[in-house]
């Protein structure tokens, strides 16, 4: 069973990450009128720069070596908050979260920023609407990463897919990227 980090360290570690988290709050709000080759650069920095705050580096198994880079669906599954960063770095997009997240303190402002796009769960007419959304940025050479097991998992297995946001990859003819 892995050890956990001394007290110290992990204070030392909050403190970073909060550090981090009022500078990249800075940067999120100057998207405003930034271009989409600006985002991409600041959102990539913001992930890459997470994860070098924490001490986290990645390493990537790609089967098909070098993938397209714009225009994607990214399907993921979703392990930790930090697969959001992990993400980010590699590979620039809007997200899709659940509509609760715009309310959060703080966080609310930062993903809306960085370009989040919400659906309402509960609302199965939202999904037709999300889905034009998402051809847009898709046929303007934009990212896109969801995360169709709709849910946090332990990363050890998969739960049922939510297929219905990849319609958007047919009717833009985009690649999907899976991401594991």
């Amino acid at each position: 069973m892995p050890q956990k980090a001394p007290i110290r360290k992990r204070i030392a570690r909050i403190f970073k990450l909060l550090i981090w988290l009022y500078h990249t709050g800075r940067n999120l709000r100057q998207l405003d009128n930034a271009t989409d080759e600006q985002r991409a650069a600041t959102l990539r920095h913001m992930g890459q720069s997470c994860l070098d705050t924490l001490g986290i580096q990645i390493h990537v198994e790609a089967p098909n070596g070098n993938q397209a880079q714009h225009g994607l669906l990214i399907a993921a599954n979703h392990v930790s908050w930090l697969d959001i960063f992990v993400i980010t770095a590699l590979y620039p997009a809007s997200f899709i979260a659940m509509q609760e997240l715009k309310n959060w303190p703080v966080i609310g402002k930062m993903v809306t920023n960085a370009g989040t796009v919400y659906i309402d769960r509960s609302n199965r007419k939202d999904i037709n609407v999300i889905n034009a959304a998402i051809s847009r940025v898709l046929e303007a050479n934009g990212n896109v990463c969801f995360f169709p097991e709709a849910r946090t998992t332990l990363g050890n297995g998969m739960l049922p897919l939510k297929a219905a946001l990849f319609q958007a990859a047919l009717d833009s003819n985009a690649p999907v990227q899976p991401i594991a």
